[in-house]
């Protein structure tokens, strides 16, 4: 028994390093890349220039194309009320909207990002002539993306997986079931001192204790830190 333990053990953490590894090498490539855009167009231009508003579009697309399960839109909007927005919708087909703004949006001076219900913010500034004269803002959908990752070793009933934020509170869990009790403080407590953790634990799951197996990996997302939980129901061992 003890010696299944220790393999299953071994299998949890590797696969929680590997997604964490995976989740924040991805958004490292998407803050890049989005810089990359930035710092080589001439975005400042994009509502008063056809060829430069054609241009940044397409790279646009591109750059949203690949990094889908984390964008949901992409905002840009200038010192003149001037507002471009692209989406995709459930054809994965992208929309662009322009408009006018009847009040002047606030144009952030420094790269911030803001949680604003379950969606993250990502604001940079565009500068021209060093002053900033627009605003890129990246909508984020982290929880998407982050199971869009682990939802590749869910096995149903027997593996599953858990995002929590970075006070331990439990965010979302792959699993149909309803799930009570508290995550372990040998779990939350590690978080915040960004430090990986395994532990045998129980959990009552639909009015049921359960015995599981628990490999805990944090993760920095632009300044936004998380843990994502792997479980193993210990009744398969």
């Amino acid at each position: 028994y003890h010696h299944q333990v220790n393999y299953q053990k071994n299998i949890l953490i590797k696969q929680a390093e590997n997604s964490a590894d995976e989740i924040e090498s991805t958004i490292m490539g998407f803050q890049n890349n989005i810089n990359k855009i930035l710092y080589t167009d001439e975005i400042a231009d994009v509502f008063s220039n056809n060829e430069v508003k054609e241009k940044t579009i397409r790279r646009l697309e591109i750059f949203y194309s690949a990094y889908e399960n984390v964008i949901k839109n992409i905002l840009i909007y200038d010192l003149d009320r001037n507002g471009l927005n692209l989406s995709q919708n459930d054809k994965r087909e992208f929309i662009t909207d322009y408009y006018i703004a009847q009040r002047q949006p606030k144009l952030e001076q420094e790269e911030k990002i803001v949680l604003k219900e379950k969606s993250y913010l990502y604001y940079i500034p565009v500068f021209k002539n060093q002053k900033v004269v627009a605003n890129v803002v990246v909508t984020l959908d982290f929880e998407k993306f982050i199971f869009s990752v682990l939802n590749k070793f869910y096995l149903d009933g027997t593996l599953w997986q858990w995002m929590l934020n970075e006070k331990g509170h439990l965010i979302s869990a792959n699993i149909n079931a309803d799930i009570e009790g508290d995550i372990p403080q040998e779990i939350t407590a590690n978080l915040s001192r960004e430090q990986k953790v395994f532990i045998a634990h129980s959990i009552q799951i639909n009015g049921k204790e359960e015995k599981l197996l628990s490999a805990c990996s944090p993760i920095s997302l632009l300044g936004y830190r998380f843990g994502i939980l792997f479980s193993l129901n210990n009744s398969v061992i």
